[in-house]
């Protein structure tokens, strides 16, 4: 009866893959560019968002400030 007992406490083997390899799970698909960004800053998806969003207007308005005064419509800025 120990026998009987001890088989079916004993866990299954599992089956091995078909193609010969280890069985294991299929690799994850590649993350993209900005998946990788995420995994690396600590911030919240929403936080990075907002980010990302401010830098992309301010990129656009220095873009068109730029092109404005290299034009010669709006006054050239002296800073020094």
């Amino acid at each position: 009866m120990d026998k009987e007992h001890n088989k079916t406490q004993e866990e299954p083997t599992a089956p091995s893959a078909p193609d010969g390899g280890s069985g294991a799970a299929p690799e994850a698909p590649p993350k993209n560019a900005k998946e990788r960004l995420y995994d690396k800053i600590p911030l919240t998806v929403k936080q990075l968002d907002i980010i990302l969003v401010v830098l992309a207007v301010a990129f656009v308005v220095f873009l068109v400030l730029g092109a404005l005064v290299g034009n010669g419509i709006l006054p050239g800025l002296r800073l020094f």
